[in-house]
């Protein structure tokens, strides 16, 4: 059964997702890479998502192909 860890301590997993954005079931910031977080201040623990951005899904299916080919349209 999976863990759901990946293997990587919070320095390494800083330095490879700079940009991540962590939030709880209930849509509330945990924490931001530090890039992102220097682009938008606004990411800060225990803010709803909601407040600070909207999550959209791609306009096509999870398949890579078809995700190149909307890219280059």
């Amino acid at each position: 059964m999976p863990s759901g860890r990946i293997g990587l301590s919070p320095a390494q997993f800083e330095a490879v997702f700079p940009f991540h954005v962590a939030f709880d079931a209930e849509g509330r910031l945990v924490g931001a890479g530090h890039a992102l977080s220097r682009i938008s201040p606004a990411l800060t623990p225990g803010r709803p998502l909601a407040e600070v951005m909207t999550i959209e899904r791609p306009h096509v299916g999870f398949d890579l192909e078809a995700l190149e080919g909307a890219a280059q349209s």
